[in-house]
């Protein structure tokens, strides 16, 4: 998946800059194949973890139409991750005006609002995208939904989410490893390793820091102490300034 996302990023770098300096190619594109096609490659860049080449391609989609509803949806999701709230909510509000029934946007916006301690806006919108029939990515708003209500202390409620979610894709991997650290932190750990190891199987190489500590920490409390050794040299291998790894080191 990794590798894929990389090809379609240098399709796209490519493909703008041979535009960049072929005039002709440019004016063979509408503003709306423009909007796109700068849109797809900011995307992408973020995807990778590569923010500031981000800002500026989705500024220059921005620049290209300043009315593009999902142009600033991504510079809402740049800047909530950015912590420049107050830019991103200002790109979510124009979102929202420009196309007000969009299911991915309404996800978009309640997820950050969420984030920002507004609950009862958040799930407003949250609960609106799931109620969408005609929405590709109900499991994803659903998942959101649960990491809400986990924010506000309701696990119950989260772990129903979570299910519904995982009934649509059972590949979701946010909502898989939700749910391991919910059974973790409930103390069953056998049902905590199930759903990490289906978490591993959906992600495929995509192990981030936090999967690995939890890991290491289930196996800790199942007595494995080979597999928690595993999970423990992993994570100070491949995340050795992490948090999580500052934590396995203290506990030594």
């Amino acid at each position: 998946m990794q590798l894929k996302k990389i090809l379609l990023l240098g399709f796209f770098a490519l493909f703008v800059t041979g535009c960049s300096h072929n005039s002709s190619t440019v004016e063979k594109l509408s503003k709306q194949e423009q909007t796109n096609l700068y849109r797809e490659l900011g995307n992408r860049y973020y995807q990778l973890g590569h923010l500031e080449d981000a800002k500026e391609k989705l500024s220059k989609a921005l620049e290209i139409d300043p009315k593009d509803a999902q142009t600033h949806n991504s510079l809402g999701v740049l800047y909530g991750r950015l912590g420049e709230t107050n830019i991103a909510k200002k790109h979510f509000d124009t979102a929202i005006s420009l196309a007000p029934d969009d299911a991915k946007i309404k996800n978009n916006f309640g997820r950050f609002l969420c984030e920002q301690g507004q609950y009862s806006q958040a799930n407003e919108y949250l609960r609106s995208a799931a109620n969408d029939r005609t929405s590709q990515i109900q499991w994803q708003v659903l998942t959101n939904l649960g990491h809400c209500e986990l924010l506000q202390g309701h696990k119950q409620k989260a772990m129903l989410y979570f299910k519904k979610a995982l009934l649509q894709n059972p590949e979701h991997a946010p909502a898989l490893l939700a749910m391991a650290k919910i059974y973790y932190e409930n103390k069953k750990y056998m049902s905590a390793r199930a759903y990490l190891e289906r978490f591993f199987s959906a992600s495929g190489k995509f192990q981030p820091a936090d999967s690995l500590y939890l890991g290491y920490l289930i196996e800790t409390a199942l007595g494995a102490e080979q597999e928690a050794e595993q999970y423990r040299s992993s994570l100070l291998r491949e995340f050795p300034d992490s948090p999580e790894a500052e934590k396995v080191l203290l506990e030594k």
